[in-house]
This record gives C-alpha cells, sequence and structure tokens, in this order.
C-alpha cells in the first residue's frame, strides 16, 4: 500500500521528470547532449538504472512509460550504450539492495 507520504513524494518527483522529459523532446536526440553520452546523461544515469530497479523492489510506478516515453527511451538507450554497460552494476544487485532497504 503507498502511502500519502509516497503519494507525495511521486508526485514531486514527476515534476522533475517531466522537466527532463522535455528537453529530450525538444531535443529530439538519443541523449541529453545529442548522439552520444555526456556529462547531463551521466548525473542522471540514477534514473536510468535505479529507479527501475526501485520500482521492481517496492512495486510502485515511479516513471510511466505512457507519461514519460522519451525519458524511458532514453533510460533504455543509455544502459545499453557499450561505453556504460559494462561499468554498472546487474539489475538483480540494484534490486537486491533496494529490497533490503
Amino acid at each position: 500500500m503507498v502511502s500519502r507520504g509516497q503519494d507525495q513524494a511521486v508526485a514531486e518527483a514527476h515534476v522533475q521528470m517531466q522537466f527532463l522529459e522535455n528537453e529530450l523532446k525538444v531535443k529530439g536526440k538519443k541523449f541529453f547532449g545529442g548522439d552520444n553520452v555526456g556529462l547531463v546523461d551521466i548525473c542522471a544515469c540514477y534514473m536510468a538504472l535505479w529507479v527501475g530497479a526501485a520500482e521492481e523492489a517496492l512495486g510502485i510506478k515511479l516513471m510511466p512509460k505512457d507519461k514519460f516515453p522519451k525519458l524511458i527511451e532514453w533510460s533504455d538507450n543509455y544502459i545499453n550504450c557499450p561505453a556504460v554497460k559494462d561499468g554498472l552494476p546487474p539489475r538483480e544487485t540494484v534490486v537486491g539492495i533496494y529490497k533490503t532497504l
């Protein structure tokens, strides 16, 4: 069951994610800086791996695909980028961390 505080936190997160969603829509690029991973992408990497793992572990939806399609697409592109992929921890490990917390 989701608490009122969790609902508020998700709503606040959606405001911030909407800003990023809009940036991706306006630029029409694969990553925030263009066609290659850049500084903003690296700074936003939390969303690419950890948010999805948190959703799975906690049973909540922080970044729904219907509301943030460009952000989901960016996340998939980022996680599967060869320069990034090998440096990320396994998703199962991250999900386990959230379940433990």
